[in-house]
């Protein structure tokens, strides 16, 4: 399955793709273009303009002739379309677009191949040892017709021998260019079914976020105009010209079965966002102790007093259950002897497996016990994130609450955890001073946890940092966030309805700005390192 860009809607796939379209510098033919639309006094944005005119501007009859010209047979590019490759190459690493690259599709034209050679330098040796080279197709290739040996193409004897051994990958080019041999233009009816092939293979690819080397004619008429492309938000003025060298970075999604592609661009303010999240439950706390006697004792398992969700307002059992909870004081209890030895253990997994040298910001619930397994199973990150100024950041969001009936749900005052935890660098500023959650007297109704999962899960989002642990609860993580209506699995693998004390699930969260939901997959349990 497709790298975390495919999800499931019903029984159909919806696969989501960041494309970098780059259309290719200056050859020496778009030279000699520019110099004729100068002598017209014709602004280059209005180049496509003059082009749907009925009556033939006298500029694009020059632009025509032009490309007849055997000279000009798949031209190479100038000076300064080398040096404007350069250039992009240079703002694709500032930007940090460079890194995020999975994958390089191309033209096979000379143009768009140099182009990519160049501006894409760093992508394509990284990606080269990865085994996965650059893609060179004719689907994305501009075409003019016969008499147009500007757009035609060089063999492919001829592309391997110059291109395979720089890491670019030719065998899908056919020995005969067929494009060349049709008498005229290639229509619009026949480019449209082109472009929508060359977008189902590009979906199917399992990369989430590719570059796309190709020319200003095919981005206009084949994205930008295509009928069965759907723009989301502000969309490409159709009579836009791709200028030479520039890169324009578009979200596209696709529904399986759907006969249309929703598209939208992409700035850094809507760019979707990934988070690794790992996430764990408490250890055992002697609430859990008396939990597991009370059920034994009356013929239940804990898993079934969980799972059936029991109301102590409306079951007369749980009610008596959290009625001697709390004669036995079990409020906000700490951890156990085994509680504590199951949060080093827990450490220990994620040390061995290198998880906890990733960790770059700690997220823990306001409730002792989490903060207590957080402290012993995170010891090593939190002294080493505390010197870099972040320290465990402690939230209600993440707090797992049964109501007023529930007392080990309930949480201290904000004072009283400040000096419990003085001693060690954790932020309590997000807390109010008292127990914001009071005041119901069963569960917490899907009409405030509901919306409280998915401000737990914005702020994961809003963190700066990509990898993320998360100390909480049992009933919190499968019942608030992992079962969230907003929360989208993109794979069949889902974390388990009932966590054991100290389980972990690791997940992958994606979101885009203005989505009203998350992504969300599954990854793999940690492994040590010794066994990779």
């Amino acid at each position: 399955m497709a790298k975390g860009d495919t999800r499931v809607v019903g029984e159909r796939r919806t696969r989501r793709k960041v494309v970098h379209f780059i259309r290719h510098a200056q050859s020496a033919n778009v030279a000699q273009m520019e110099q004729i639309i100068a002598d017209y006094g014709i602004p280059p944005h209005m180049l496509a303009a003059i082009f749907i005119r009925t009556d033939p501007h006298p500029a694009v009859l020059r632009i025509r002739e032009l490309e007849k010209d055997p000279k000009n047979f798949d031209s190479p590019l100038t000076d300064i379309g080398r040096a404007q490759a350069a250039e992009l190459r240079d703002t694709l690493g500032r930007s940090g677009d460079a890194a995020r690259i999975e994958r390089v599709l191309c033209s096979p034209a000379s143009r768009t191949l140099e182009t990519a050679e160049i501006a894409l330098a760093p992508v394509i040796a990284r990606l080269r040892s990865q085994g996965k080279p650059v893609l060179a197709t004719e689907t994305w290739r501009e075409f003019g017709g016969a008499g147009s040996p500007y757009n035609h193409r060089r063999p492919p004897a001829e592309l391997s021998e110059r291109w395979t051994h720089k890491g670019f990958d030719l065998s899908e080019i056919p020995a005969l260019d067929a494009l060349a041999a049709m008498p005229e233009r290639e229509s619009h009816e026949a480019a449209f079914p082109r472009f929508w092939r060359g977008m189902m293979e590009l979906m199917e690819l399992p990369e989430k976020e590719l570059a796309l080397v190709t020319h200003g004619g095919i981005f206009g008429l084949l994205v930008v105009k295509h009928p069965q492309v759907i723009w989301v938000g502000e969309a490409v003025d159709p009579q836009w010209v791709m200028p030479t060298c520039s890169q324009l970075t578009l979200e596209v999604t696709h529904t399986e079965g759907d006969l249309h592609l929703t598209v939208r661009v992409v700035t850094p303010e809507t760019r979707a966002v990934t988070k690794t999240v790992h996430f764990f439950r408490h250890g055992e706390m002697a609430a859990n102790v008396h939990a597991v006697a009370y059920t034994q004792a009356r013929g239940l398992s804990l898993t079934e007093m969980v799972a059936t969700l029991f109301d102590p307002v409306t079951d007369p059992s749980m009610l008596e259950f959290f009625q001697s909870a709390a004669k036995a004081g079990l409020f906000d209890t700490v951890l156990t002897a085994a509680g504590k030895e199951q949060a080093r253990a827990l450490g220990k997994r994620l040390k061995d497996s290198g998880i906890a040298d990733q960790i770059e910001r700690v997220v823990s619930s306001s409730l002792n016990r989490a903060m207590e397994t957080a402290a012993i199973a995170l010891e090593g990150p939190i002294a080493r994130l505390a010197t870099e100024g972040k320290p465990v950041l402690v939230t209600d969001l993440w707090r797992e609450y049964g109501g007023d009936l529930h007392p080990f749900s309930f949480r201290p005052a904000r004072s009283v955890l400040e000096r419990n935890f003085r001693h060690r660098p954790f932020d309590f500023s997000a807390l109010d001073q008292h127990d914001p959650l009071r005041g119901w007297p069963g569960r917490e109704p899907p009409s405030h946890s509901v919306p409280r999962g998915w401000d737990a899960l914005m702020q994961l989002i809003r963190l700066k940092e990509t990898v993320i642990a998360v100390a909480s609860h049992g009933a919190f993580g499968p019942m608030e966030v992992f079962g969230h209506p907003q929360l989208r699995w993109v794979t069949d693998d889902r974390p388990p309805e009932h966590l054991s004390n100290c389980a972990l699930v690791s997940f992958e969260l994606t979101y885009s700005a203005g989505d009203d939901f998350v992504e969300a997959k599954i990854l793999p349990p940690p492994t040590p390192k010794s066994q990779l």
